[in-house]
Order: C-alpha cells, then structure tokens, then sequence
C-alpha cells in the first residue's frame, strides 16, 4: 500500500480545515490526517524564548516526516493541513518530494479580508481575532519547489472537494 497525500496550505481562516473535514468524510478508505496545529498547539511544547520558532518548527518537521514515513504504508490517504508557511517549512517539502511519487497540493490563495470573513464564520474566533491574523498573514506563500493548484474565493466547498476528488482519481 502506498497512501495518496492530499497536502492543503493556506493562511489561517482560509478554509482548510473544512475542506479537509469533508474529504475525509467521503474518501473511501482509512485517513491519516496530520494538522499543523495539533503538533504546534498541543504534542510539541517548547520554551518560549528568542529561539522558540525555529526549535518548535524543526520538531514539528521532524514528527510531521515521521509520521509521514510510517503513514505511507499503513494508510490509503493522507491528508497533510496547515499553513507551512516558506520559508520555514521548505526543508519539509523537499523532503516530501523525495518521499512520495506522487502527490496532491493546494494552496487556499485568498485575500487577507477573505479569510477574515471566513474566520469570523468559525468557532476559533473566538480564540483569536482579526487582528493577530492580520500579523501572521502571508500573501501568496507559494512553495517554491512544489506545484500548488489555487483554491479561489470563486470555488464553492463542493467544487474543492469534488476537484480534489477527481484528481486523486475517486470520482
């Protein structure tokens, strides 16, 4: 068996989340989703320090390739969710490259007001607001080294999906 990865990036609010809540509703087969924040908000706790970002995104790295390596063989898709932003997550992409064949990738490629409108949709605003989005924000944060297909305002979560489904070859 060798799993399907499914990677979708974006900035916070753009809909990720969602997207990937639906697929793994409707692909047939078993899942392994890996979600940037579950490693960066609640497995990896590092001190807070002027070295805190680059010990907690090199671990982060680490378990994220880890479970990618072991998730490979064991599971039919992988869908691999957070805003990775470059540079500090290219390291990890070259090694995906060498990792997999094949894979798919999707960059969420809205406005900084789209997002904030679809944040403020969604239970995490009241977690964090606008404002702080506004600071991480990163405008068209393309992987250099891989092929992104854009995700638009224009598409509808049913056109997503169904595109993702139809690229991997599900429908």
């Amino acid at each position: 068996m060798s799993a399907k990865l499914i990677i979708l990036r974006g900035n916070a609010g753009s809909g990720k989340s969602t997207i990937s809540a639906e697929l793994k509703q409707k692909l047939n087969g078993e899942v392994l989703y890996l979600e940037q924040d579950l490693f960066r908000l609640n497995i990896i706790k590092v001190k807070n320090d002027e070295n805190f970002s680059v010990r907690r995104n090199t671990q982060t790295i680490g378990a994220v390739l880890s479970l990618l390596k072991w998730g490979k063989d064991n599971f039919d898709y992988i869908i691999l969710e957070g805003i990775y932003s470059v540079p500090n997550y290219t390291t990890m992409f070259d090694e995906i490259k060498k990792m997999f064949n094949q894979f798919y990738a999707y960059y969420f490629d809205l406005t900084f007001e789209e997002t904030a409108k679809r944040h403020l949709t969604r239970e995490k605003s009241k977690i964090f607001g606008v404002e702080a989005m506004r600071e991480w924000f990163k405008e068209k944060n393309y992987l250099p080294q891989i092929e992104e297909t854009k995700i638009t305002k224009d598409q509808s979560k049913d056109e997503i999906v169904n595109m993702i489904l139809k690229d991997i070859g599900e429908i």
